[in-house]
């Protein structure tokens, strides 16, 4: 992890250095370790290195290519260095990932990023054709976000940087606040007008006042492995999440794995585990693993039967709930995005790694979205007259998830029927939904709010995507919830602990070999996860392998709302800035939050699956007060 910035103008004035050092100033929690900027006429560049790799021990950013004619930053960590070194004919082993992606633009120009594996935003100013390039990793684990204005293009990795700078006014988009209470993010927007990010597996290239991005990767261009048996599936998967593991293990310091006890944590600490013990990689990992004694969602027992068959060396941590999770939104971050995903439990955790020493934590994050399918490999199944199979899988998936056939149904029906509902019925249960679910919402965002939800999920656009479960993976895959999670989940590592987060489920390989895999191999034997579950059989303890169910936190995350914060909600709830903004109805929140606690007061144990609508208001009203406190902007309707 690292951070990188930008200045551009089109409008050729020179860059100022002490814009650029502002700028880094506010985002030197990413890169602790070291920074440095370089600027020429109208073109300025920085970077903050946290160094987390043998090889960026020697690393130097910005870095100027021998022939002088490209300029790179980057915040990035390349996983396929062993290939790219083969392919490019290096053979210096210790090159710096930085020194890498360089190569790599100068050999394949702008379509460099397509062949690089890892997790990277890095930017390219070339000289000669006084053009900058930038990209980022398929997934999103690296942040890039950008503003153009007139007669210039400013880009950094936190929005906080681009506001450092005394021309950049801040704006509220009131239309993405809206997505966020909607839980409906979008690709390129921001909660703040003219700050975009650039969307997961694009590149962009700005040449004077010109903006062109282009997208790199497409699901739809995976084409379908056919194997002649489950055992060469197997193989292949064992062989692609190995390397994944692997390549994720590269660490200069100590590593640890955050570790719930649920599949897929579990996956990738026995996996590193037995990597470490047949010597195929130079490595010690300990896990982090939070408890919460006395409730259901305490997975001790789990954790333990791992710790039993591999002797690992395990840090639990009680959860203590430092912070409400809409208390995170703290005035530090204020110029940030404000948080949707719960970290609360996530900051402990940090606080304890950093004082191991911690450098690296490896996550699980993702493994649902990538290895699991859905509900929609029923519906493919049904249409493809597969009764008894769909039947069957609905039922697996129903045990796995500890959900009825009716959620299945409600799930399933919509699917099978939705290319011959009328567009006018369509937008009626759309419109139904909203009035229902958000009645809060004033006339004016609720109508605003169908429109959204209409034409979600956007990322699908311009692909021709051959099933429903396709659809559900691509969404899943690319944007959306799993972007703005890991963008949460590393802001919140790095800030507290100056801590890298990797994500072995996300490595590019691992990607597009699972979305080459038919749904039905996937979940072979009608299991949640069976390819990976058959692959794993000897690396995870019996109770592991077995498990069918996942634990939901949500009784945990209400008493937060409940119990334990009732004063101060009635506080952020009351003289409402949504409200001052027309996005709410104040009193229709207030009484949404007292008919909840009414219902679950004493018996906060029943609210399983009834999480809150009224968090994400939360969320903003918090996040909301500190931009105000902190920027001095007035909030109203205009």
């Amino acid at each position: 992890m690292s951070g990188i910035i930008g200045i551009y103008f089109f409008d050729k004035r020179p860059v100022e250095k002490h814009h650029l050092e502002k700028m880094l100033e506010a985002i030197s929690y990413r890169g602790p370790d070291d920074s440095g900027i370089w600027f020429e006429g109208a073109i300025g560049l920085g970077n903050c290195l946290l160094r987390t790799t043998p090889e960026s021990l020697n690393e130097k950013l910005p870095l100027i290519s021998k022939r002088g004619d490209l300029v790179l930053i980057a915040d990035a960590r390349i996983d396929n260095r062993d290939e790219l070194l083969k392919t490019l004919n290096i053979s210096n082993s210790n090159i710096t990932d930085s020194e890498l992606i360089l190569t790599t633009y100068e050999a394949w120009k702008e379509r460099c990023a397509e062949k690089l594996v890892g997790d990277f935003a890095f930017a390219i100013w070339d000289r000669n054709n006084q053009k900058l390039f930038c990209a980022r990793d398929i997934e999103g684990a690296r942040p890039f976000y950008y503003y153009k204005g007139e007669g210039f293009f400013i880009f950094a990795s936190d929005p906080q940087a681009i506001f450092a700078l005394p021309f950049i006014n801040k704006k509220l988009n009131k239309a993405a606040l809206l997505d966020f209470i909607l839980f409906n993010f979008g690709l390129e927007d921001t909660e703040f007008e003219n700050i975009y990010q650039l969307i997961p597996a694009h590149t962009l290239s700005i040449k004077e006042c010109s903006l062109e991005d282009n997208e790199y990767m497409s699901i739809d261009q995976i084409k379908t492995l056919k194997l002649n048996s489950i055992k060469e599936y197997e193989e292949a998967f064992l062989d692609v999440f190995k390397k994944a593991v692997i390549s994720n293990l590269r660490t200069n310091g100590n590593t640890g794995v955050l570790f719930s006890g649920g599949f897929d944590s579990s996956s990738i600490l026995c996996m590193a585990e037995d990597l470490i013990t047949q010597k195929k990689v130079i490595a010690d990992v300990c896990a982090y693993s939070t408890l919460y004694p006395g409730e259901p969602c305490d997975e001790k027992e789990y954790i333990l039967s791992v710790q039993k068959k591999w002797q690992t060396e395990i840090h639990f941590v009680e959860s203590k709930m430092l912070h409400a999770p809409w208390e995170l939104q703290n005035t530090s971050w204020a110029d940030s995005q404000p948080f949707w995903y719960d970290t609360f439990t996530f900051e402990e955790i940090a606080i304890k790694a950093k004082e191991d020493k911690i450098k690296v934590l490896l996550s699980g994050l993702g493994g649902d979205d990538i290895i699991s399918t859905s509900l929609s490999s029923a519906t493919d199944l049904i249409l493809s007259g597969h009764l008894f199979r769909a039947w069957k899988y609905t039922k697996n998936f129903g045990k796995f998830h500890d959900t009825s056939y009716w959620y299945a149904i409600k799930h399933i029906l919509p699917e099978i029927v939705r290319d011959f509902i009328p567009n006018p019925l369509k937008k009626l249960r759309t419109y139904l939904a909203v009035y229902r679910r958000y009645p809060w919402l004033t006339k004016e965002y609720k109508n605003l709010a169908v429109q959204h939800l209409r034409r979600r999920p956007a990322s699908l656009k311009n692909h021709k995507l051959k099933t429903n479960d396709m659809r559900t993976l691509y969404h899943a895959s690319y944007y959306g919830h799993l972007t703005r999670t890991i963008q949460d989940l590393e802001k919140t590592f790095l800030r507290t602990s100056n801590i890298e987060l990797r994500m072995p489920f996300l490595d590019k390989r691992l990607i597009e070999f699972t979305l080459s895999v038919p749904p039905d191999v996937l979940d072979y034997d009608e299991e949640q996860k069976g390819l990976l579950r058959r692959v794993l059989n000897s690396y995870l303890p019996e109770k592991i392998r077995n498990r069918t169910w996942k634990t939901s936190f949500t009784t945990h995350l209400n008493k937060q709302l409940i119990g334990n914060n009732t004063e101060n909600i009635k506080k952020l709830l009351t003289s409402s800035r949504l409200e001052a903004l027309g996005i709410i109805n104040g009193a229709a929140a207030r009484n949404e939050y007292k008919a909840f606690s009414k219902k679950y007061t004493n018996q906060v144990s029943k609210t399983k699956g009834a999480i809150s609508k009224l968090y994400p208001l939360l969320y903003l009203e918090a996040w909301l007060r500190e931009i105000e406190n902190r920027s001095n902007l007035k909030l109203n309707k205009k």
